[in-house]
């Protein structure tokens, strides 16, 4: 029986998720708390989520696809930054039901601490007037189109130039430039730069000036998830210190504008 099956957890935050091995054949499991299933299903068709063998409203069993390791190196690569581009622009030019707004995620996440008087660092009231300024802002400014909200490397696929994005409990409508703004997140400035020139075809100085708005965005609700997280987690990892890292970031931010 070993050699007919084996099943590996991989780390997930949000769902379990495994590696299976049957008869020397690779496949890739995941249970969800989403119901995606019809959303998954379009993304397939579009060639933008590895087809699926068997997709339910919480299951999704696939082929194994093995892939590149995206590091630093790699995220920073013209034929990288080409690939994801024309998967975002696939992904953004289709519409759904969902929304998926960072502003009132970020302020039901600091209802939820407030709320137990969690300990946030002395600088937040600085992070949150800040805060509300972008929201003022940007919100007077959308470029929706359906989002994935967690581009984060380990939801991205690569190999032979093809991305893949995958883990979609985020996914909805929502401004293009919080996808750009996740993927930007530890990538370089003149790299940031690329990444606007190669999904707009062009740079702008109001390309950037956006981008690193929701940059600021998209670090402020990872940072207050991850508080919320550290309350509920068995992980290993500490979600607590986490979540202070990113919060010490965006007051720098603020400080020096630093992005």
């Amino acid at each position: 029986m070993k050699n007919i099956l084996k099943i590996t957890p991989i780390k997930s935050l949000n769902n379990s998720t495994y590696n299976i091995t049957i008869f020397h054949k690779k496949y890739f499991l995941k249970i969800t708390k989403g119901n995606n299933k019809k959303l998954i299903k379009l993304l397939e068709h579009k060639d933008i989520t590895p087809k699926g063998i068997f997709t339910s409203n919480r299951i999704l069993f696939s082929k194994y696809i093995s892939n590149a390791n995206l590091d630093e190196q790699l995220q920073n690569t013209e034929v990288f930054l080409k690939a994801i581009s024309s998967e975002l622009k696939k992904l953004h030019s289709l519409s759904n039901n969902n929304y998926n707004n960072p502003f009132d995620k970020i302020k039901d996440n600091l209802s939820s601490l407030e709320e137990i008087d969690f300990p946030l660092p002395p600088y937040t009231k600085a992070i949150i007037h800040k805060f509300k300024l972008l929201e003022e802002e940007l919100s007077k400014d959308l470029d929706l189109g359906l989002c994935h909200n967690d581009l984060n490397p380990s939801n991205i696929l690569y190999k032979n130039n093809k991305v893949y994005l995958v883990d979609f409990d985020f996914i909805g409508m929502n401004d293009i430039y919080y996808d750009l703004a996740t993927l930007s997140w530890f990538l370089s400035k003149d790299t940031r730069k690329k990444l606007l020139f190669f999904y707009f075809g062009n740079c702008t100085s109001y390309h950037i000036y956006k981008l690193n708005k929701y940059i600021f965005i998209a670090k402020l609700w990872n940072a207050t998830w991850s508080y919320n997280k550290s309350l509920v987690s068995n992980s290993d990892y500490n979600y607590k210190l986490g979540g202070d890292l990113i919060m010490e970031d965006l007051y720098n931010y603020i400080s020096k504008n630093t992005y």
